[in-house]
């Protein structure tokens, strides 16, 4: 019986950039770069996931679905980036809610 390959869990921090427009997710082992940024995209189809020198961003219409990203990926999120994650699609919400016509 042919033995199964396993698949390494990457384990990467979440935070705001500087400018508070994207989450990063960068990756506690320097080269697990390419295995982050294809379990991030594999993990959230339709998805636009960018990298960078730090890992992997999404954007801010995109902050909320990494919330739901489990599997292959063990994330550690700061406080600041939890709370843009849970508060960015809300907010884009509300504004598109209030500026739609009745």
């Amino acid at each position: 019986m042919p033995i199964k390959a396993e698949v390494a869990r990457v384990t990467a921090d979440v935070r705001t950039a500087d400018v508070m427009d994207r989450l990063v997710v960068t990756p506690r082992q320097r080269d697990a770069v390419r295995s982050l940024s294809r379990a991030v995209g594999e993990s959230l189809p339709g998805v636009k996931v960018h990298r960078s020198a730090d890992g992997v961003w999404l954007a801010s219409t995109d902050a909320e679905a990494l919330l739901s990203v489990g599997g292959a990926i063990d994330l550690r999120w700061s406080a600041d980036a939890r709370l843009f994650a849970e508060t960015a699609t809300k907010s884009l919400t509300t504004t598109s809610e209030s500026t739609s016509p009745r």
